[in-house]
């Protein structure tokens, strides 16, 4: 029983020594991704160590007052990009990361404007229609006025505008428009 117990014991100081060497041959990256306009941290940005070839070696997030650390990267030299929604991505080319040490990369992005592709409704007569052309009338609910109603489905939401009524076709179903229009939803 002793004897067990002093090879546990030494087994366990081998893997203790053995993990300190090879912790040192890896590399931490830190640094602050921050917004060009007004210098504020910027959370959740995406910082990428990418390898010469292309793949990507290792990855983290920046947090909420911007700061990042990424450990465990093997030694080498390495693309760094930062990105985020709604900024200009920036590239660190040739960032080192050494053994044992830190390698400290900060970014400061600038604000992107996104444009977002246009949605197009195609009614029943199969062809584009704005809505000053529609043949019925039509009702849209504000954010404010979803949230002040008492509904549990958007069926409930729907009932409760002018003009709406039933569908036939299964539970909380709703027939939108009055005596001789045929618009379902």
């Amino acid at each position: 029983m002793a004897r067990a117990l002093r090879m546990a014991w030494l087994s366990l100081v081998l893997v203790v020594a053995a993990a300190g060497p090879a912790a040192a041959q890896s590399g931490v990256l830190t640094g602050k991704v921050s917004q060009t306009e007004g210098g504020r941290g910027l959370a959740g940005a995406r910082v990428s160590v990418i390898q010469t070839n292309g793949v990507l070696a290792a990855t983290g997030a920046s947090g909420s007052d911007g700061s990042y650390r990424i450990a465990n990267i093997a030694p080498g030299t390495y693309l760094v990009r930062v990105s985020s929604v709604g900024y200009v991505p920036k590239d660190f080319p040739n960032t080192a990361i050494t053994p044992g040490a830190t390698t400290s990369v900060d970014a400061s992005l600038a604000m992107q404007p996104l444009e977002l592709a246009p949605i197009e409704v195609t009614t029943v007569s199969k062809g584009p229609e704005k809505q000053t052309d529609a043949p019925a009338a039509v009702f849209a609910l504000l954010r404010a006025e979803i949230s002040e109603r008492p509904a549990l489905t958007v069926a409930d939401h729907l009932k409760s505008i002018p003009g709406g009524g039933r569908i036939p076709g299964g539970p909380g179903a709703v027939e939108r428009g009055g005596p001789g229009v045929q618009q379902h939803l």
